[in-house]
């Protein structure tokens, strides 16, 4: 297990590497009787002339006992997926979960 201070710093290179600012978003839900955590991370572009955020990506990630049983796990896993989308994004491909 990482420490918060690892986590942040991860976390703050992701959004200057990128140039976004991301949000996460936590819920819970209950599926086949099993309590489970819903992490969802969108990364934002950082437009400034307009004042309006374009949404660039979204992913999620489900955490139960049986998976990802540390938040900090769950939260670097959240944000490979949402580097994968941006990486998807800019090269103007799809990611395999997108319908045609």
């Amino acid at each position: 297990m990482i420490g918060i201070a690892d986590l942040t710093a991860s976390w703050a290179a992701f959004e200057t590497i990128n140039r976004v600012k991301v949000t996460v978003q936590v819920a819970h839900e209950v599926q086949a009787g099993e309590w489970a955590l819903v992490l969802r991370a969108e990364a934002w572009g950082q437009n400034t002339v307009t004042r309006e955020a374009e949404r660039l990506a979204s992913e999620s990630v489900r955490c139960s006992a049986l998976e990802w049983s540390h938040l900090d796990t769950a939260l670097f896993r959240l944000l490979y997926a949402l580097d994968s989308a941006l990486a998807f994004k800019e090269l103007g491909g799809r990611p395999r979960t997108a319908k045609p």
